[in-house]
């Protein structure tokens, strides 16, 4: 029994250092979900039951795409598991969309908005998120500042300031959510875009919209022009 369990540790170690040093090129899909399985189920052999979920929904994408629901069908499959599985493909989805932006140009409110509207994704909690973009416009950063009103007393406009120009950023975006789900601004939302304008001012950084972002549309509080999202 410990020479079988020796050789189970061993199996695992030998397929982490594969992907470590090649990645999953020449993996096969049971060989991904086997190595996914590691991580949720620590003591069995997770290689047959990577093979009895690509059995059951065909290929790799099935099984990340199948509903949890049918995944804790599964003899195997707990929900701790299931949960896995299904978190792969949101990361995925959360990197390629907002991520993997890094280093695009936006070319205006449209573009900028939109991609604001996919990172709150109708978030019920308010929170600040600072854009910053280099002098052609391309996006250098996007960060959540704070969560809470952007109004508070606890927003600190010298860390925008501060983190812009670490970053050598020459234009800058702010926006905050409204989850109750209008976009038209407050009178502090205005006051707090002028007090913001003048501080990026003095250091010869344009602050190039304030968006205020419900589910499915945006304003730029600097334009008080509204959008529908297209995404």
């Amino acid at each position: 029994m410990e020479e079988n369990k020796n050789l189970h540790v061993n199996h695992r170690e030998r397929v982490k250092e594969r992907f470590n040093k090649v990645g999953l090129d020449s993996f096969e899909p049971h060989n991904v979900l086997e190595l996914l399985l590691f991580y949720s189920i620590p003591q069995k052999d997770t290689n047959e039951l990577a093979h009895l979920l690509i059995n059951r929904f065909g290929t790799l994408s099935g099984v990340l795409e199948a509903p949890y629901e049918e995944l804790i069908t599964v003899p195997g499959i707990k929900e701790h598991t299931a949960t896995l599985i299904k978190l792969i493909p949101s990361i995925a989805e959360k990197y390629c969309r907002y991520d993997c932006m890094l280093g695009t140009k936006f070319d205006g409110d449209k573009m900028i908005g939109d991609y604001l509207v996919g990172r709150y994704a109708s978030s019920p909690v308010e929170f600040v998120t600072q854009m910053l973009f280099d002098k052609e416009m391309k996006l250098v950063e996007c960060r959540t500042i704070k969560y809470g009103s952007i109004n508070s007393a606890t927003f600190a406009s010298k860390l925008l300031v501060d983190r812009a120009v670490k970053k050598d950023a020459k234009f800058v975006a702010l926006a905050h959510n409204h989850p109750n789900g209008s976009y038209l601004p407050s009178s502090d939302d205005l006051r707090t875009t002028s007090n913001v304008e003048k501080l990026f001012g003095i250091i010869d950084i344009k602050l190039i919209g304030h968006y205020i972002i419900t589910n499915k549309s945006f304003m730029n509080i600097m334009t008080m022009e509204a959008y529908r999202a297209s995404i």
